[in-house]
């Protein structure tokens, strides 16, 4: 590895920076691998400032249609800024800054605009002044659809974002077309400009929980993606960012661009729905109701989940998250308890018989925050639990001192960190924590987490160690449709299995799946979905997130919609 930093050169418009260059020129300054070093501030030519000259002009390049559906488009805009800033905190996505205000260079470009002004080459002048910073990698944070030299004047060539999965959405806006599909996910890439639009190579990608609103969805992605750039920007001089981990294949779409009146009216529609339907279960005191259920069968595999006892949810409170456990003879099912009036949960067990009856044993685990996803694992028959507790910002375990009611506080393996779902095991000589974590550091500030897209996994020697090693490959999945942890199977086959949340659209939870893990190592990971359970086996169920199984008990749960009356 090279032992001088990166430098890096970011192209922007005149005018302000817009939040999300200014948030990676700020994660610049806090390490040591890479610098940017100067603003390429790209100036146009004979711009008119009279607001009627810029309309016609817009006219006379791409129509008076294509006006109109953008004019009616920046309306939506307008509405939805305001509603992602004040109910969902994420206003900081709509900041700009004083370029003046960054220590590094400014320096003025004035690129050739195409007719349809898509299209932005760089005069010679300014590739050669560009060659003399001695720039590594240039940074496209601006307008235009670059094309010519400028692609490859520098070693790593100009990296930008593109928020959408570039083999099934090209073009923009950004964030829109996932929520007028209503697809389940939202992806980024992170690629290596070329002459194909949104076809360059690609360095990394992933992807979150598409909601309902676009703008709102734009700015989840942007938070989210923002921090990877920075880290594949400090890995530029590692021989890993050069492996060629996502393959190209055919785009077989259309190249999407700014919806014309009718899709805007319909997604306008279809918005209003949601909302309509929203503030119908809040005035009416409807919720989304997680319950559990189980059985006793032969293997986890070969179930009939319609015949699943259900458990009856207390008063004010419901079952979510169970996971198993054969011990001492018994058969307890550890669950999320959560409490609607206190808005928390603690973690409770609920011993069940073959004979079909159950009993509620109650609380066995409480904290001033919320618990969650109470995963039992052994050591040496010593029970452990590790529950949700990311409102504590940490990971930890509780040790079992009284079956199944008793447990204290054993070790915290993790501080500092935002993390949901973790599962932790023991193999090949090693102990392995999978938990979904939340990289951006963002979090903290806004109040917002998001532990649906993000698979990590750390390894040790010791289960008491405070030094568990980070995969290189974290994050090993990032995909909301795979990457979520959903429970625990304990299989007699001697084969690791983990399952799996996948969300749907605005929906956290919609099903979960099964993956056998094929390869797990301090270099590699690999898992190969089995199969995925729809929430098909009741009746008026929405969704269902959690599986889980150990000696011949089965546990899972699943939602409906009911009134907080009844």
């Amino acid at each position: 590895m090279k032992n001088n930093k990166i430098k890096a050169a970011i192209i922007i418009d005149d005018g302000p920076v817009p939040f999300l260059i200014s948030d990676l020129i700020d994660k610049s300054l806090k390490q040591d691998r890479y610098e940017i070093v100067a603003l390429l501030v790209q100036k146009k030519i004979n711009t008119k400032k009279n607001i009627i000259s810029k309309i016609l002009n817009y006219i006379s390049r791409r129509g008076l249609k294509k006006f109109i559906e953008s004019f009616t488009f920046a309306i939506i805009k307008i509405l939805e800024k305001f509603i992602v800033k004040k109910y969902y905190n994420l206003g900081i996505v709509f900041e700009t800054r004083n370029p003046d205000s960054f220590t590094c260079k400014k320096i003025d470009v004035h690129p050739r605009i195409s007719k349809s002004g898509l299209i932005y080459r760089f005069e010679n002048s300014d590739i050669d002044m560009i060659k003399n910073l001695g720039v590594d990698v240039l940074i496209r944070g601006g307008s235009g659809i670059l094309k010519g030299e400028i692609l490859d004047i520098c070693t790593f060539g100009v990296l930008s974002f593109h928020h959408a999965e570039n083999d099934i959405n090209r073009g923009g806006p950004p964030g829109f077309w996932e929520v007028f599909h209503k697809q389940s996910s939202t992806g980024f890439i992170i690629q290596r400009l070329s002459e194909e639009l949104d076809g360059g190579e690609v360095i990394f990608k992933g992807s979150i929980r598409t909601t309902f609103l676009y703008l709102l969805n734009w700015a989840r992605i942007c938070l989210k993606a923002n921090y990877f750039l920075h880290l594949k920007l400090t890995q530029l001089n590692d021989s890993s960012i050069n492996e060629k981990i996502y393959p190209k294949k055919p785009y077989a779409y259309p190249l999407y661009t700014v919806p014309s009146l009718s899709q805007q009216l319909k997604y306008l529609f279809q918005t209003l729905l949601i909302i309509i339907n929203k503030v119908y279960r809040k005035l009416f005191l409807y919720k989304i109701e997680w319950h559990t259920a189980y059985q006793f069968v032969d293997s986890w595999d070969n179930s009939v989940l319609r015949k699943s006892i259900k458990i009856k949810n207390p008063k004010n409170r419901f079952f979510a998250d169970p996971f198993v456990k054969y011990y001492n003879n018994r058969n307890v099912i550890f669950v999320e308890d959560f409490n609607y009036k206190k808005n928390k949960a603690v973690i409770s067990a609920i011993e069940v018989n073959s004979d079909k009856s159950y009993q509620i044993l109650g609380p066995v685990l409480e904290e001033d925050y919320h618990l969650s996803y109470p995963f039992i694992f052994e050591e040496n028959n010593q029970l452990f639990m590790c529950p949700e507790t990311h409102q504590s910002n940490d990971i930890r375990i509780y040790k079992c001192e009284e079956f199944p009611m008793k447990w204290k506080l054993h070790k915290i393996l993790m501080k500092n960190v935002s993390a949901g779902d973790s599962n932790i095991f023991y193999h090949d000589n090693k102990w392995w924590l999978m938990t979904n974590l939340d990289s951006s550091d963002l979090g903290g500030k806004l109040n917002y987490h998001e532990h649906d897209s993000e698979l990590h996994i750390f390894y040790t020697d010791n289960l008491d160690s405070n030094n568990w090693i980070s995969h290189p490959k974290n994050p090993v999945i990032f995909n909301s449709n795979q990457s979520r942890n959903a429970g625990k199977i304990n299989s007699n086959d001697g084969e690791l299995y983990r399952v799996f949340q996948e969300q749907g659209f605005s929906i956290y939870g919609k099903k979960f799946g099964v993956s056998k893990i094929l390869e797990l190592d301090t270099e590699n990971y690999k898992e190969e979905i089995i199969f995925i359970v729809e929430p098909n086996f009741y009746n008026q169920i929405i969704g269902t997130h959690h599986y889980s199984f150990d000696k011949n008990l089965m546990a899972l749960d699943f939602q409906n919609i009911r009134s907080r009356l009844k």
